[in-house]
């Protein structure tokens, strides 16, 4: 949220700045996915409308207030426009980067899981086969099994890695 609060003031390349506001967008609704799964009632489970979720904070504001849970529908509602948004920032202001900067093929698999959560069966098929199509190649393991399996590097496989380190 500060990211995005405060990227309208940040002078620069607008391809650079527009593909950051994407990747934050992402990568929010992102976080937000994980949230609403591990403390909110699944979607398909009785009404999302109804179910709550975990609260909507969109702004880096600091206030004293208590925060509402929305439902699982609005938590949802916001994933999805945070993703379309940030997919096709990500998309028309494209720049290379590593695996480990999200980019909008990781956003249209993202996109495809959420839809398999929402059960919205035409939408998944549609975000995986644009994945498929972006990123058609598979690992051969018949030829040097070991080698790639792990790389970072070498694995034509990944499309979004996040960086752990342990002490």
């Amino acid at each position: 949220n500060v990211v995005l609060d405060h990227l309208d003031k940040m002078y620069g390349k607008t391809d650079l700045r527009e593909n950051l506001r994407g990747e934050a967008l992402v990568l929010r609704a992102w976080y937000y996915f994980q949230l609403v799964n591990l403390y909110g009632f699944p979607y398909n489970y009785g009404d999302p409308k109804q179910n709550l979720g975990v609260p909507l904070k969109l702004n880096s504001s600091v206030k004293d207030e208590k925060f509402t849970r929305n439902t699982v529908a609005e938590v949802y509602e916001q994933i999805e426009k945070d993703l379309l948004k940030g997919c096709k920032l990500l998309k028309d202001h494209e720049v290379e980067k590593e695996y480990f900067r999200i980019g909008y093929i990781a956003t249209q698999a993202i996109l495809s899981r959420v839809y398999l959560y929402m059960e919205n069966w035409d939408k998944t098929i549609d975000y995986a086969d644009s994945v498929l199509i972006a990123q058609p190649d598979l690992l051969m393991f018949s030829e040097n099994p070991n080698e790639y399996i792990y790389s970072q590097y070498g694995n034509c496989e990944i499309l979004w890695a996040m960086p752990s380190t342990f002490a």
